[in-house]
């Protein structure tokens, strides 16, 4: 067992030699291409996309990558066989295009050469606006004071939007108080009014009392502020999870008001998550970004982390690990392949998926790192050989 680990990684040494020491004659690659292809068989199958959840009347396109023994991959949608745990729920064609047609939850299979793979279909109704929300509630404003009003929708899936720009806007006492635009009233004599927006039947409504500006005296300080803190300060959030984020005014006069629905809130990069208009988080892509509430000229900024949860193979190999703890990993599995070489394929046949190999491939290409484990190969080899006699 031990030579047969030997003949195993004298062959993977034939395949690194190339990237180090450049291309060889033609014929001579030729014939080692030729070599190699007929060894070839299928390990595995990835579908993309995965964990999907679309609504009803809905078309979502399938693809299948199969994996090979030499860790290549190849586009194999159209050679699949396609099935679909409940065609009631949803259909599925010879081409990879799955069909919703009512509510539920299918499981997605591709076949191909005695291999399988599947992955979850989720259906839902399709989505509602279900209430309107008119912000902020109960506020006041100085006759003269031009005053923004935001119109959030909350629909069925449980999202928020704002639709500011799409409700109609009126005032119950324009004397009081009246539009100059979509949500941006003027206040225009003291007493009360109703700010009301309406969405098709939807509606919803906010008090607006209106005071005659009072003048202050020179020993009167002027409230201004300070600062902004948001909380919580620093988060670690995994894929599709969700988190509230709030926000705190500090005044120069020491005093602290909840300023969590005026503020603006921003993320830098709505690849790793998004914000909603309250400040809703919803964690997306594995990455690190940061969540800024604005007020005025005062802004604060914390950070956020996103994390996903990738294959072990993946973990070793992507940016989570340091370059010395890869090498390791890549180590320990050359010293598998050696002396136990039918273990080693066992574990890469479940293991292999085609980010994990193009992860491999990224961190082969830096410098010095084949150079590295060919050296070590080298010597495992040669420390078998001389136990062998």
């Amino acid at each position: 067992m031990k030579k047969q680990g030997v003949v195993i990684a004298l062959v993977i040494l034939s395949l690194l030699l190339p990237l180090v020491m450049g291309c060889d004659s033609d014929s001579e690659k030729s014939q080692g291409e030729g070599a190699v292809a007929q060894a070839l068989s299928l390990v595995s199958i990835a579908i993309s996309p995965a964990e999907v959840r679309i609504t009803t009347g809905e078309t979502l396109c399938y693809s299948a990558l199969g994996i090979s023994s030499d860790g290549s991959t190849k586009d194999v949608t159209s050679e699949i066989v396609w099935a679909s745990s409940s065609e009631e729920t949803a259909t599925i064609s010879q081409q990879g295009v799955a069909k919703a047609n009512r509510e539920g939850e299918v499981i997605i299979t591709a076949s191909l050469e005695g291999k399988e793979a599947s992955t979850t279909l989720t259906i839902a109704a399709p989505v509602t606006i279900t209430s309107l929300s008119v912000l902020p509630q109960g506020r006041e404003g100085k006759t003269g004071d031009t005053l923004s009003y935001r119109a959030i929708a909350s629909s069925s899936d449980g999202s928020l939007d704002d639709v500011t720009e799409q409700v109609t806007w009126t005032s119950s006492d324009p004397t009081r108080a009246s539009f100059e635009s979509n949500g941006i009233v003027l206040a225009t004599s003291e007493g009360t009014t109703t700010i009301q927006a309406t969405l098709g039947d939807l509606t919803d409504q906010a008090m607006l009392t209106v005071t005659d500006p009072v003048v202050e005296s020179e020993e009167s300080p002027t409230l201004i502020l300070k600062s902004l803190s948001v909380s919580p300060a620093v988060t670690e959030l995994k894929e599709s999870d969700t988190l509230q984020y709030g926000a705190l005014a500090t005044y120069t006069d020491g005093s602290t008001k909840d300023v969590s629905t005026e503020v603006t809130w921003s993320i830098v990069d709505p690849g790793v998550a998004t914000i909603s208009l309250m400040g809703l988080v919803q964690a997306g892509s594995p990455g690190t970004t940061s969540v800024t509430a604005t007020l005025g000229e005062a802004s604060e900024s914390v950070p956020l982390t996103v994390i996903g949860l990738g294959l072990p193979l993946e973990e070793n190999l992507e940016e989570d690990q340091s370059d010395s703890a890869q090498m390791e990993f890549m180590k320990e599995m050359i010293s598998t392949m050696i002396t136990d070489p039918m273990s080693m394929v066992n574990m890469m046949s479940g293991m292999l998926t085609a980010e994990t190999i193009q992860g491999m491939i990224r961190w082969l290409g830096e410098p010095g790192v084949i150079a590295e484990l060919l050296s070590f190969a080298w010597e495992m080899m040669g420390s078998m050989i001389g136990l062998g006699g």
